[in-house]
């Protein structure tokens, strides 16, 4: 069984870096990009056969309608992440840590003086 450390050589040298934390974070975005590409497929695949569950306990167009559902189950995920991609950036727009900043400059402060450079960038 490959150790924690062989592993790291070999992203080494796969990666021209000699950091640790730069490898780690490494194999920590490759293990998050591959869990998500098999999760988003795996959702797919059992979208479409609940979908055609019917067709499937029938014997009628079965094929065809597991189709259909990979489709409709695709449609849907393209539409979540495009939710998403207007969504967040939207909400960071707002800058919710600077005002999370500001609001605690607030509070800490004890002078009226204190309170409005708190409230300054």
């Amino acid at each position: 069984m490959p150790s924690f450390a062989n592993s790291l050589a070999g992203v080494a040298s796969v990666h021209g870096s000699i950091s640790v934390s730069g490898n780690q974070l490494l194999i920590f975005k490759i293990t998050f990009f591959v869990l998500t590409a098999v999760g988003t497929l795996w959702l797919v695949a059992i979208g479409a056969i609940l979908f055609s569950m019917q067709a499937l306990s029938t014997n009628t167009h079965s094929t065809r309608s597991v189709a259909t559902g990979a489709v409709y189950m695709s449609v849907l995920a393209l539409a979540l992440v495009i939710n998403v991609a207007i969504i967040f950036p939207a909400c960071l727009l707002l800058q919710p840590l600077r005002l999370w900043r500001i609001i605690r400059a607030e509070k800490a402060a004890v002078t009226p003086r204190q309170r409005f450079r708190g409230m300054l960038p």
